[in-house]
């Protein structure tokens, strides 16, 4: 089995969807860490991205309530939000909130 073939295989152990929008598993799509450990290795340790999913689809195996399934778009989001201080990040939230009663 390919490495992508066991990337999609692992995916279906938490729903086989993007967390936020539910679209099903394809290119592009990560298991996003909820939280790490010590011990973790991040993809930057790793020579290539092979490797690397070699490692962190064991993990994801083992301890798959650490793991968030997202596609490329709310990765992206979810990283962005993450660098945001907890002021910043919940005003933000707030105006967009406010901003969806539509026309008045």
């Amino acid at each position: 089995m390919n490495i992508q073939d066991e990337r999609k295989e692992t995916a279906k152990i938490l729903g086989g969807k993007c967390y936020v929008c539910h679209k099903r598993w394809g290119k592009g799509f990560t298991f996003h860490h909820l939280f790490y450990r010590k011990r973790d290795r991040k993809y930057s340790d790793f020579p290539n991205s092979e490797a690397y999913n070699e490692y962190v689809l064991n993990v994801v195996r083992t301890e798959p309530d650490r793991f968030a399934i997202l596609c490329i778009k709310h990765h992206r989001l979810v990283e962005i939000l993450k660098s945001m201080k907890d002021e910043k990040l919940e005003n933000l939230i707030n105006v967009v909130l406010d901003s969806r009663g539509g026309m008045v």
